[in-house]
């Protein structure tokens, strides 16, 4: 049996992204709950009358992912001002990069780079970790 309780580390991660989306960075959590990682990586994305999320669509799925995965991103508009990095800012920008992301996260969530930092955070502060992003296929 365990003796003590501990937190499991809750860690960010830069994407940077080339190709098509060069010079674009997003800043995103990476330790959210399996449950939650379902809903975005399941049959469907998880949302749909196949899911256990029927009422959900995809606007609901993009400000879902806004509000509990988003940190910080260096997006701005056409007339050069910043995106904020939250449910607004998710609706401002083209489908094809927020489906992108979403799906570059997941794999980032899944499959963190290898060798993560031994940094000790206590469970208070978040190592963020950079992760490279290649073109769209």
């Amino acid at each position: 049996m365990a003796t003590k309780r501990v937190r499991v580390p809750k860690r960010t991660a830069r994407l940077i992204f080339d190709g098509e989306y060069e010079g674009i960075e997003v800043v995103v959590r990476l330790d959210l709950s399996i449950d939650y990682l379902l809903r975005f990586t399941g049959p469907g994305n998880g949302y749909g009358p196949e899911s256990s999320y029927p009422e959900a669509t995809a606007m609901h799925l993009y400000k879902d992912f806004a509000r509990a995965v988003l940190v910080e991103w260096n997006l701005e508009d056409d007339q050069g001002q910043p995106i904020p990095a939250d449910e607004a800012g998710m609706g401002m920008v083209p489908p094809a990069f927020a489906s992108f992301l979403i799906t570059k996260w997941g794999e980032a969530a899944v499959n963190p780079p290898a060798p993560l930092s031994g940094i000790s955070n206590g469970g208070s502060t978040s190592v963020a970790d950079t992760i490279q992003m290649g073109p769209l296929k």
